[in-house]
């Protein structure tokens, strides 16, 4: 199983990487960005600073899974450089769910927080029966946004996820590569308990897009 830890900065928060985990060097916020900003759609009042932000680290997520299938990588977990995680304990539910034949053909969020369809919908409660122990399809009625952790399980699934990013509906990029992937017209799958939380100490450079106070984490 291979880790991989991805940022927008040259952050300091790398200190505190496990041994496990591999830096994945990309594009930094200030990076000179301006040909990547034909491929987004960012909403005009956001500025210049925070989309540069925001689009270094979506073209990070795309690099690396474009990584996996040149490198032909399987059962590889992503992670943000604000994660916390614990890799012994992702491997053996990892590995777990394989012997169940239980891992999906598609992303499977190992953090995140529930939220409603629309993005001013927060507050979604969750029903009991999707917050039990084991692996779990994103039903309609939610979403699940933040990309701290997932798994991809071969350069299959990472074509797949490739694909879906944009479509005749969609030709551009969401301005956040959470809201690209909560777009996506593919099952996505998520885990309970969760695996990887968001470190909340770290101050990130972008800001809060909203406010997250009352959103559910997995």
């Amino acid at each position: 199983m291979k880790f991989f830890m991805i940022s927008n900065e040259k952050s300091s928060r790398y200190k505190d990487i496990k041994d496990d985990v591999e830096i994945f060097n990309g594009l930094w916020y200030d990076d000179d960005l301006s040909e990547y900003y034909k491929d987004y759609n960012v909403p005009y009042n956001i500025k210049d600073h925070r989309k540069n932000c925001n689009i270094a680290l979506s073209q990070n997520h795309i690099s690396l899974l474009n990584k996996i299938i040149d490198e032909d990588l399987y059962d590889t977990i992503i992670l943000e450089d604000d994660a916390i995680y614990n890799c012994e304990a992702i491997i053996n539910s990892i590995t777990d769910a394989k012997l169940k034949d239980e891992l999906p053909n598609s992303i499977l969020y190992l953090g995140g927080m529930f939220w409603g369809r629309l993005i001013k919908d927060k507050n979604v409660i969750i029903n009991d029966e999707d917050k039990t122990d084991g692996i779990h399809t994103v039903k309609d009625y939610f979403t699940i946004t933040g990309t701290q952790g997932y798994y991809i399980k071969s350069p299959h699934i990472a074509k797949k996820i490739l694909r879906s990013m944009k479509s005749n509906t969609h030709k551009y990029y969401s301005h956040t590569i959470d809201g690209t992937f909560r777009r996506m017209k593919i099952h996505k799958y998520y885990i309970q308990p969760s695996l990887v939380k968001h470190n909340h100490n770290y101050k990130s450079i972008i800001g809060n897009d909203s406010n997250t106070n009352n959103s559910s984490e997995l």
